[in-house]
């Protein structure tokens, strides 16, 4: 059974790589890429019910969401904000290493 919080959390995110799909789609290819390779990534994770990220996968979210403040800097920013987060959000985990990445 998922949590409510997890729920919401799931709902948000899925919402945040649609939007920045149909921006990169629009407007920039980089951010169509890396939006592709994170709903690829969050598909996988909830279809076999991963509880656990690879460390590994921590280091390309720091370099995707570098590439959206990048991108989004003079853009977007909306996708810069979005790369903030992601990034505070995964330097939080390689930190604590406690599996929570935006709750408490």
């Amino acid at each position: 059974m998922i949590s409510l919080i997890n729920l919401i959390c799931m709902i948000v995110i899925y919402i945040t790589i649609f939007y920045l799909f149909y921006y990169g789609k629009t407007c920039n290819n980089l951010i169509l890429v890396c939006s592709s390779i994170l709903l690829i990534a969050h598909v996988y994770k909830d279809v076999t019910k991963m509880k656990v990220w690879a460390r590994w996968t921590d280091y390309v979210a720091l370099v995707i969401s570098s590439t959206f403040m990048y991108q989004g800097y003079e853009d977007n920013i909306i996708v810069f904000i979005i790369g903030i987060i992601m990034s505070l959000g995964h330097v939080r985990q390689l930190v604590f290493n406690d599996n929570k990445y935006y709750t408490p």
